[in-house]
């Protein structure tokens, strides 16, 4: 897969939590795209200014204990690709062992255009039975 990026998504990307790292490759596998791009804003986002737009803030909370990110917005052509993607990927993982809903791919229509919003928790890890088995 060819991923087209930025140097500042490239940047962001050396800061990764490392499950975040391991996730995401995860998703990649699962995208069967021939290229995928990464724009600008899909990691890191000013807090206060997703607050003032109304948004949620996460992307500008995930990187305040020093950590790494903890999230990143990955597009998609549709909205059926995002719901593919989080279908292979969310069985692999466990977000939160005491929030077992929580999935590390979330695919349900938000946001402005498709996408899948992946994210992991200091406690994320992978499942070791690949899915077969709930937490």
């Amino acid at each position: 897969m060819l991923i087209t990026t930025t140097p500042q998504i490239i940047l962001e990307c050396a800061r990764l939590y490392p499950p975040l790292d391991e996730v995401l490759s995860d998703v990649f596998d699962a995208c069967h795209l021939a290229s995928l791009a990464i724009p600008d804003g899909s990691i890191r986002r000013p807090y206060l200014d997703e607050i003032a737009k109304g948004r949620s803030g996460y992307h500008g909370q995930d990187d305040l204990d020093g950590f790494g990110h903890r999230c990143i917005d990955v597009p998609t052509p549709t909205w059926d690709d995002a719901q593919r993607i989080a279908d292979k990927v969310n069985p692999l993982w466990v977000y939160d062992s005491s929030r077992p809903s929580k999935l590390v791919v979330y695919a349900a229509i938000h946001g402005t255009a498709p996408h899948c919003h992946v994210q992991v928790h200091v406690r994320t890890t992978r499942r070791f039975d690949d899915g077969a088995n709930t937490v």
